[in-house]
């Protein structure tokens, strides 16, 4: 609502941004994964809830402390636009919506910038903002979590579709592994995940220019032996996170859909990622 404000560290909403947009290697080419967002802030906290592009193979929820005055909802229209004004200002930084604008202040430095839920939510789409963030809810609400605790994915006819296996990794770990795939600048945007004999071992690049295995110690629950590829940016998405977080498979393997997974960060958040059906 016009007036309201929200007020976060300069450092986390930058890094919030950043995740939430996921830049990913196409042809050696970063290209951003979502273009806009809509913050959305209630009592302490502020969460970014998005689709990718295609509409279907990932999404993310992403939340973040922040001080707020009621609810706030902020569009974003250029993920882009926003971080450079940021990486000119202080911290920490109140920003709040004026009409069609969205309004960053720290100190006294003022910055204006045209946004508004109306846009489109993609450069030379046709849905706005606000059709691809209801949609991206809608999406976001078959996700079925019990006190933070992610229970499974809901399907058509009402169903549960429970987790295949769990696993619990240290977040830098993992995200030291996925970032293999920069070696010798090949950012081919794969990564293979294999469970076998109480190993999670992620695998990245080609053999050409050095192809990369990582064995993580973890804890599981439901342990499986299996394979999957995945694409999707997921190193950005682990980007500046602590603690540990689980990884949980979801098998679509016998509706000819193959491997999913929900990356479950707790209170930061979570993202689902469809695997590779090749």
């Amino acid at each position: 609502r016009l007036g309201e404000n929200m007020k976060i560290d300069t450092r986390l909403l930058t890094n919030l941004l950043k995740r939430t947009q996921r830049h990913q290697h196409v042809a050696g080419k970063a290209q951003p994964q979502v273009q806009s967002t809509i913050l959305y802030a209630k009592e302490d906290r502020v969460t970014t809830t998005n689709l990718v592009r295609d509409g279907k193979t990932s999404l993310s929820v992403f939340r973040l402390p922040a001080e707020t005055d009621g609810t706030v909802l902020i569009p974003i229209a250029d993920i882009d636009k926003a971080l450079g004004i940021l990486s000119a200002h202080g911290s920490p930084v109140s920003v709040t919506l004026d009409y069609d604008r969205v309004v960053f202040k720290s100190g006294r430095k003022t910055t204006r910038l045209i946004s508004s839920i109306d846009g489109t939510a993609f450069l030379h789409g046709q849905e706005t903002i606000q059709e691809w963030s209801r949609k991206s809810d809608e999406l976001a609400n078959k996700f079925v979590f019990d006190d933070n605790e992610f229970k499974g994915y809901t399907m058509r006819d009402g169903s549960l579709h429970e987790p295949l296996t769990t696993i619990t990794v240290d977040c830098n770990e993992f995200y030291d592994a996925l970032k293999a795939d920069s070696i010798n600048n090949q950012k081919l945007n794969r990564y293979q995940l294999a469970v076998k004999d109480g190993v999670i071992r992620i695998g990245v690049g080609d053999e050409m220019k050095g192809f990369t295995f990582t064995d993580l110690e973890h804890e599981s629950k439901g342990i499986e032996t299996f394979e999957w590829t995945f694409e999707g940016g997921l190193d950005n998405v682990m980007f500046g996170l602590g603690g540990t977080c689980q990884i949980h498979f979801l098998d679509f393997r016998e509706l000819n859909q193959g491997m999913r997974i929900v990356i479950d960060f707790g209170e930061a958040g979570w993202v689902y990622q469809a695997g590779i059906i090749e």
